[in-house]
């Protein structure tokens, strides 16, 4: 039976791990982008359908 007490794992394990973790928190960041900007044009379209209809 082999002892992997001293194992170290290959350097790309250790640099693929860092690029995905990188990419999943740059996917969330752009997520949490995206949904603030489509939430700026609600509130947007709100306030000018309220003017239009404080002008009628």
């Amino acid at each position: 039976m082999r002892d992997f007490k001293n194992y170290k794992a290959p350097e790309c394990a250790n640099v693929s791990r860092m690029y995905s973790i990188l990419m999943i928190v740059g996917l969330v960041a752009l997520l949490a982008w995206m949904g603030e900007r489509d939430h700026q044009a609600k509130l947007e379209q709100v306030r000018l359908a309220a003017q239009c209809k404080v002008q009628s």
